[in-house]
């Protein structure tokens, strides 16, 4: 009997003869409301993972893009070290040049003989007289540990 009702109730909302309360009767008995409800559901559901899926690819692609632009920056690490020459004032030019720091005798090894300082020789004034030229590193190191190492490196 419910299948000849739903059946006599389609047939008449195929001519457009259905009527409000007829309506009402189709819907209850094809249970409009919970199978519009489960599929709305399912259609929210495959609508959220869509959007997780977006999102993740979306935030994969920033950090991608971040990770590229940090790897591409260039380093200041990666400078090699490099000493260069700066003209001093005319006024710290005149000043006398501090005398090198002593090394410890226990630091040379005893074979080795000390080299002997030359007083140097005045020279005609060039045209730049005015300006003197001082060898600047660019590192902050202590100057007793750079004069060792060089003294290392020569005395290998």
């Amino acid at each position: 009997m419910k299948m000849d009702d739903i059946q006599r109730l389609l047939q008449k909302y195929h001519d457009g003869t259905l009527t409000p309360g007829e309506q009402a009767e189709l819907d209850r008995l094809t249970h409009k409301d919970e199978v519009l409800g489960e599929a709305f559901h399912k259609a929210d559901g495959i609508v959220r993972r869509r959007q997780v899926r977006y999102l993740a690819m979306a935030m994969t692609g920033l950090v991608l893009l971040g990770a590229g632009v940090w790897m591409a920056r260039p380093s200041q690490e990666a400078a090699p070290l490099v000493a260069e020459r700066q003209a001093l004032p005319a006024a710290v030019a005149d000043e006398a040049p501090a005398p090198p720091p002593a090394q410890p005798t226990a630091a040379r090894p005893a074979n080795v003989a000390k080299p002997a300082s030359k007083p140097v020789a005045p020279t005609q004034a060039a045209p730049h007289a005015e300006q003197q030229t001082v060898v600047v590193c660019n590192t902050q190191c202590e100057a007793d540990s750079v004069i060792n190492n060089i003294w290392k490196f020569l005395s290998a």
